[in-house]
């Protein structure tokens, strides 16, 4: 891992040659839901689906190798909670791998390890930040089809238990030093796409 680790922060190592979550698809879990989509007609129209929920498969892989890359698939990449990232890490994903938010799930869909809030006021200098995080391509979405239709999925908070005050984010990142979003896109999301506080050299 460590050697992954810092072939990834230095640059030496590109996408398709990182990790694939594919690797860890024993960690998939599979789900049934509904989901209120458009129509050919433009109208919303609601549909069963059957998805692969890829959370526990994209953590292990950050946590073994400390970077993964989603390769594109013909079906999203579906989530039922955040996907933690610790200093040096790397998530990467094709530009059309799209990855889903599950209905009612009502987190963010990435977040950093040590994510603190500043919303009360300053931080604690003490605290120490997460460093060097990369998250980059994919099309991000939480399945905000319409102002009225949400799949419950109504803010981007931290956890289940919104431990965090203030968080509102599709991608998450608080008290970071070194943060780079890049070639991402984000549609039918919660208000804000990326939301950053405490963070320092952000590209």
């Amino acid at each position: 891992r460590a050697a992954v680790a810092a072939a990834v922060r230095s640059g030496a190592v590109a996408p398709e040659a990182l990790p694939s979550a594919l690797q860890f698809a024993d960690r998939v879990r599979r789900g049934e839901w509904r989901e209120v989509r458009p129509g050919p007609d433009g109208q919303p129209r609601e549909q069963a689906v059957a998805g692969e929920i890829w959370t526990a498969a994209l953590q292990a892989a950050l946590d073994r190798h400390g970077a993964v890359f989603l390769p594109a698939r013909d079906v999203p990449y579906y989530l039922d909670g955040p996907v933690v990232m610790p200093s040096g890490s790397r998530l990467v994903a094709a530009p059309n791998a799209e990855i889903r938010l599950c209905p009612g799930t009502n987190t963010c869909m990435v977040r950093n390890a040590h994510l603190v809030s500043n919303h009360a006021g300053p931080l604690d200098p003490a605290l120490r930040p997460d460093e060097n995080i990369t998250v980059q391509g994919g099309i991000w979405t939480t399945l905000r089809t319409s102002p009225q239709t949400t799949h419950g999925n109504d803010r981007g908070r931290a956890d289940a238990q919104d431990s965090i005050p203030g968080a509102h984010g599709m991608l998450l990142f608080g008290n970071v030093r070194g943060l780079t979003v890049r070639d991402v896109t984000l549609r039918q999301g919660v208000p804000f796409g990326v939301q950053l506080g405490a963070v320092s050299g952000f590209l």
